[in-house]
Formats: structure tokens, C-alpha cells, sequence
């Protein structure tokens, strides 16, 4: 059995009994695994994320200089 200290408290998370430990832990385990399992999916889709806005922001900033030069207005990057 864990406890947490909460506001100067202990306050006792889980069972002693040996059936609800194995059980946790068996859940651990799954949560375990099936965060491992997505994990790559998530980093793949991160960097899918990641690409797409770069390109968004490229899109706007081509935009913006295409407007820019129509009226003859100088653009500047806010990097």
C-alpha cells in the first residue's frame, strides 16, 4: 500500500490485501505496455504536427509578401 502526503496528511492509496496489489499491478503493466506500444505513433504524429504548421506559417508568410507586393510595401520576418 502507497500513500500520498497531501497538505501535510498521509492519506493511504491502494490495498494490503495480495489479490488487489497483483491487480494493480497487472494494470500497471498493461498501461505500461500500451503506452510503449503508442509511442511511436505519437512521435510520428508530433513531427506530422509540426511540419504541417511550419508549412502554414511558410504559406502566410508567402501570402503576406505576395499582398505586400501589390501595394509596394516592404515585409519584414518577426523572427
Amino acid at each position: 500500500m502507497a500513500s500520498v502526503r497531501f497538505f501535510g496528511r498521509e492519506i493511504p492509496v491502494g490495498s494490503n490485501r495480495p489479490e488487489d496489489r497483483q491487480r494493480d499491478t497487472a494494470q500497471g503493466n498493461l498501461l505500461k505496455e500500451m503506452t510503449d506500444a503508442a509511442l511511436p505513433q505519437v512521435v510520428a504524429n508530433q513531427r506530422d504536427l509540426q511540419r504541417a504548421q511550419a508549412a502554414q506559417a511558410k504559406q502566410l508568410r508567402d501570402e503576406a509578401r505576395a499582398i505586400a507586393k501589390q501595394f509596394n510595401i516592404e515585409v519584414e520576418d518577426e523572427r
